[in-house]
């Protein structure tokens, strides 16, 4: 038997029927979406211009964050990076800026935390990574203060400051032979300046006789062709 098509007008209850149902399925789908007003009625916002309302008070939240900073009224500075963090927990530059207050604070576990969960987020970002190398400097975590120049040399192979920084942390773990290797990377860059010969004729040398140390901070340690700290400064400010 021959099926028979259809071909006449849909009934009117059906079309209606059909058009409320694409009508209503939509609007319940974006009911997360509704913007309360005033007279208790309500305007629909597509998810992209959510997220666009979202991530403007998050920009705004930010900058008055700064100002706070600017002004150093760090208590409110800080309790507005934690609720842009409670919005956005991969914000980075707020992570960022709240690790820097707690060092303010010298709260440096906690800086610390935060800046170790940065640098996984943005691994190329130099600054991310100099602010961790003065917590780690700090607390005498040579290892770790190893892999943070690894990745800082990695970033920007021209300064040559990451490279002394990264050779006065092998001299102190006794890894002269690393040490002299960012010695001639060094040369690489600079040239064999007058600093750079001390370095190796002094410095290592007497360093293969004495006993591998801990770094402590505000030590005077002769490994740097101008005795210092580890850190050539880089991770004070930042």
């Amino acid at each position: 038997m021959d099926r028979k098509v259809f071909t006449g007008n849909w009934p009117a209850a059906m079309v209606v029927i059909i058009a409320a149902a694409l009508f209503f399925i939509p609007i319940k789908s974006m009911a997360q979406n509704v913007e309360p007003m005033r007279d208790n009625a309500s305007v629909l916002l597509p998810p992209s211009l959510a997220s666009q309302r979202d991530s403007n008070s998050v920009k705004e939240m930010f900058f008055a964050a700064l100002s706070k900073k600017a002004t150093e009224d760090n208590k409110d500075a800080a309790e507005l990076f934690g609720k842009i963090l409670q919005r956005d927990p991969s914000n980075d530059a707020s992570m960022y800026e709240l690790a820097k207050l707690f060092k303010l604070k010298n709260n440096y576990a906690d800086a610390q935390a935060l800046l170790e969960k940065v640098v996984t987020l943005k691994p190329d970002n130099e600054w991310y990574w100099a602010s961790l190398a003065d917590v780690y400097e700090r607390g005498s975590e040579l290892t770790k203060l190893e892999n943070v120049f690894a990745q800082l040399k990695r970033i920007n192979p021209k300064k040559p400051d990451y490279f002394f920084d990264s050779a006065n942390t092998f001299y102190l773990e006794g890894k002269y032979d690393d040490a002299l290797k960012d010695y001639s990377a060094i040369e690489k860059i600079t040239g064999p300046t007058d600093e750079l010969v001390l370095a190796r004729q002094k410095n290592l040398p007497e360093a293969k006789q004495a006993r591998p140390g801990r770094c402590q901070p505000g030590r005077k340690n002769s490994i740097r062709p101008k005795p210092g700290e580890i850190l050539s400064g880089i991770g004070r400010n930042v």
